[in-house]
């Protein structure tokens, strides 16, 4: 069992800062952060030159006999192994993606026959399906593989249909089951007629019915949006009920739950936290992978967990799903019982530790695993994965010795997710680009942003299209 480093840190350290009030503030620690980049420059061109140049090793060269993919929201780091993975099967790999992340490192990987720009569905859905349609038949499309930003399963679902009747092998579920899997509250429910174990899980709409709640003598509650929102982390770093009552109104009147954006209210389970990530092939579960949870989920080990697994595997078969990637969060409690909080209807991060599997992870992705074989799994002892960038920001905040003791240690036992000394630039874009070009478009805009998330790509700020 992996034990990360930072167990004792101070909690700054580990969470990303309160969004801030003041826009100069926010175009301050832009600009900063633009400045550490920058210093870095020399020495991530200097790697990748030597990576380019081929002094550590011949470049692969798999000869793209295979069928075409397609993969979108490709600058995440998932899509990134993704498509080396297709790649490494023969496949020619088509790349897609929305403004503003054309500069994503995906495009400028080895693994990477062609990139197209998408429009964004939540401006105009038709013309996001026409622009997939489009892609298809201008590449000869055989497979579409949605990464998926979070907000998106529902949009790439509703595209599904119309693809599968081009002839197009769709790894995505239909929109009435991504609505069910990406809803707290309604996979909760589906779990528990399955008979499978989630923690008390309410739907609420007001403040007000939260504050009527009537919570069970000694039991703790976490609040979260039922839509996933990669800003207001500030429900999630309290438990409920607050002993004090103003208190207590005040925080859950400052949420934004109403009929349009409702909240759950779950119960807390204290113990370790864990992701898992099933691939699910012509019908079969192919590939599996679970981790602990880790900060900031930005640390990937993989571990064997028969209780997650068999949790998995049970609810899967209950989806009737031909294709598709899925992922869960769960945790365990003192006791060894595993609950799942939630599930997303996209591929996790965590696939990250199948590095070592590249070829194997494709053919479980394209071919499946042949009738009672189990899925696929990364080897016990793969080296965990972290981005370095991330790594770095922890650095910066180490308050002992004894800290930088374990950074060091961490950081020699893993690997970098995203760079591979036979594909360099995704690396090198994804900090000299990517980041960059997100950080000036925050802070030429309302320069309100909470954190850099280096696993996907982004930028966390508000969403222009939320309401």
């Amino acid at each position: 069992m992996t034990s990360y480093p930072f167990d004792t840190w101070p909690r700054a350290a580990l969470h990303p800062p309160e969004m801030p009030r003041s826009r100069w503030v926010g175009v301050g620690r832009a600009v900063g952060a633009l400045g550490a980049l920058a210093a870095a420059a020399p020495l991530t061109a200097g790697l990748t030159g030597a990576a380019l140049a081929g002094a550590f090793g011949e470049v692969r060269r798999e000869a793209a006999d295979g069928p075409t993919v397609l993969i979108s929201s490709s600058h995440m780091t998932k899509g990134l192994v993704l498509a080396r993975a297709l790649r490494a099967v023969g496949c020619r790999v088509i790349a897609a993606d929305i403004a503003p992340y054309h500069l994503g490192g995906v495009r400028f990987s080895r693994a990477v026959s062609a990139y197209h720009r998408l429009p964004d569905p939540r401006g105009d859905l038709d013309r996001y399906v026409a622009a997939l349609l489009d892609i298809v038949e201008r590449e000869q499309v055989a497979v579409f593989v949605p990464v998926n930003q979070p907000p998106f399963a529902q949009y790439d679902a509703e595209a599904r249909a119309a693809l599968i009747e081009r002839g197009c092998r769709v790894f995505h579920i239909d929109p009435a089951l991504c609505r069910v899997l990406d809803d707290k509250h309604r996979f909760a429910e589906a779990a528990r007629r399955a008979g499978l174990s989630v923690p008390d899980t309410r739907l609420f709409e007001a403040p007000a019915d939260v504050l009527a709640f009537d919570f069970p003598p000694g039991a703790r509650y976490l609040l979260k949006p039922v839509v996933y929102d990669p800003v207001d982390r500030r429900a999630v770093s309290h438990t409920l009920p607050m002993a004090d009552r103003e208190a207590f109104r005040a925080f859950v009147g400052g949420l934004t739950i109403s009929p349009e954006r409702p909240w759950v209210l779950q119960r807390f389970v204290e113990g370790r936290e864990y992701c898992a990530h099933v691939t699910i092939a012509k019908g079969r579960p192919s590939a599996f992978v679970c981790t602990e949870s880790s900060p900031h989920q930005l640390n990937y080990a993989p571990v064997r967990h028969p209780k997650i697994f068999a949790w998995v595997m049970a609810f899967v078969a209950t989806l009737e799903v031909e294709d598709a990637l899925i992922c869960f969060d769960f945790i365990e409690d003192a006791d060894g019982e595993v609950y799942a909080i939630e599930c997303n209807p996209r591929p996790h991060s965590a696939i990250t530790a199948f590095h070592r599997d590249l070829e194997a992870l494709g053919r479980a992705t394209l071919d499946g695993v042949p009738q009672g074989a189990p899925p696929l799994e990364p080897a016990p002892d793969v080296e965990p994965t972290y981005w370095l960038a991330c790594e770095l920001e922890r650095l910066a905040r180490v308050r002992s010795p004894a800290q930088a003791r374990r950074w060091l240690a961490h950081l020699a036992r893993g690997r970098d997710a995203v760079f591979a000394w036979d594909d360099p630039l995704p690396f090198f874009a994804l900090h000299h680009l990517l980041v960059p070009s997100l950080l000036l478009r925050q802070a030429l805009g309302d320069g309100r942003w909470t954190h850099i998330d280096w696993c996907i790509g982004k930028v966390a700020a508000p969403d222009p299209h939320d309401p």
